[in-house]
């Protein structure tokens, strides 16, 4: 807010008192930039506040926080001296299974904040992350309408070890009171066939 101030006042001042800026001399500043997945897409949204300009922009994805590969470049003067632009890009070849990171660079200005965002990949109905479990997972399932959902845990002899509720499209598996072994589970409507069935492996 303060660089907000200052850069306003200095427009001002060059108003009155002759002195010529040009947009190449004031930085650009980013506001309210976030990120969103949506059916294995995902959305990023940014702005760039008033008063502040740059030439160009370019997306930059990694999947180590590391080592970064540019994914699109916006060409052209970004940015406005008197109101705020949104700007939005779609990656739709995210790198899948794995947590994804991004940032932006305007002008050869210098990179924005890293944002980061971990895309799954549903195959045959679910997708148990890690696997085999040390401790604890999530199983990732089909549930776009937010039903409430069961997961039931059987073992090898189809006892059932623990069920789990939710609506949300996954369910957060603790095995701390699992011995280590090959479980089998359902995820299902109470009363309705199952959705999905597969396996984890419990290995501490």
């Amino acid at each position: 807010m303060k660089k907000d101030r200052f850069t306003k006042l200095f427009l001002i001042c060059s108003f009155f008192f002759g002195t010529t800026v040009s947009f190449s001399q004031i930085s650009p500043i980013i506001g309210d930039f976030s990120l969103y997945e949506n059916r294995g897409n995902v959305y990023l949204n940014w702005q760039i506040i008033a008063g502040s300009n740059c030439n160009g922009i370019q997306i930059w994805r990694s999947t180590d926080s590391l080592e970064f590969t540019q994914i699109h470049d916006i060409p052209g003067v970004c940015g406005n001296i008197s109101t705020p632009q949104n700007f939005d890009f779609t990656d739709k070849n995210p790198v899948k299974n794995k947590t994804n990171y991004y940032r932006l660079e305007l002008g050869n200005t210098g990179p924005s904040e890293v944002l980061s965002i971990e895309i799954i990949a549903i195959e045959n109905g679910f997708q148990v992350r890690p696997n085999p479990i040390a401790d604890y997972a999530k199983i990732y399932f089909d549930n776009n309408i937010n039903i409430l959902s069961q997961l039931i845990i059987y073992n090898l002899h189809g006892q059932n070890i623990f069920s789990l509720a939710t609506k949300e499209n996954f369910f957060e598996v603790s095995t701390e009171n699992l011995q280590s072994g090959i479980y089998f589970f359902t995820i299902g409507t109470e009363g309705g066939a199952p959705m999905a069935q597969g396996k984890i492996v419990v290995q501490h």
